[in-house]
């Protein structure tokens, strides 16, 4: 018969040989921006394709091996002004179109189309009708919205016009810029009465 030692040493000896569980690693954490998938922190690299939700980032869903977004569905006006991306409001008019009723300005930010030659949404510059996008520039050819003056190819407000205190004569008052037109993009920039011809109002 073993003595009571031995036993307690060979009992100590089977606990340690089925105690071979280790404690899991930390997680690695991923260098690079996963965008749709996860990070996969075994590997500290980003999953490439995806078996399960898990192995998305939030708000997204696996499909196809591919994590789409769960935030909008593409065609639909829930991102508006910016367009629905694989699930994914976009957050400038690169990644997808404006939708409707906005157009992409050259910094990619999607802005309201404006609806009229002189609508204060150009911001003194005139509004190009059959795009609905606001001019860019102003030169011989393409004016400034009235109370504006060209300054090289920059609308700037024409402060050499009257205030509209004094009267403007066959010219409407600019009341955003208390100043009166001095010369017409639309009839909307004449007195009531006078109509918008080639510039000027009679």
């Amino acid at each position: 018969m073993r003595e009571p030692h031995a036993l307690i040493a060979l009992a100590a000896a089977l606990l340690a040989c089925g105690d071979n569980t280790a404690p899991d690693p930390t997680p690695l954490p991923c260098a690079d921006d996963c965008g749709a998938f996860a990070c996969d922190g075994r590997e500290g690299v980003c999953f490439r394709a995806c078996a399960t939700a898990a192995q998305c980032a939030p708000a997204h869903d696996c499909a196809g091996e591919t994590c789409v977004g769960t935030e909008c569905i593409t065609g639909s006006d829930a991102c508006a002004p910016y367009a629905c991306v694989a699930g994914d409001c976009a957050t400038d008019c690169a990644a997808g179109p404006c939708t409707t009723g906005f157009y992409c300005r050259g910094d990619n930010t999607c802005v309201p189309n404006c609806t009229h030659r002189g609508d204060p949404l150009c911001a003194g510059y005139v509004c190009e009708l059959g795009s609905g996008e606001c001019e860019p520039l102003c030169d011989a050819t393409t004016p400034c919205a009235a109370g504006y003056a060209c300054s090289g190819t920059l609308c700037v407000v024409d402060t050499t016009a009257p205030a509209c205190a004094s009267g403007c004569g066959a010219y409407a008052c600019v009341t955003a810029l208390d100043r009166c037109a001095t010369h017409c993009v639309e009839d909307a920039d004449c007195a009531t009465g006078a109509t918008c011809t080639a510039g000027a109002c009679g």
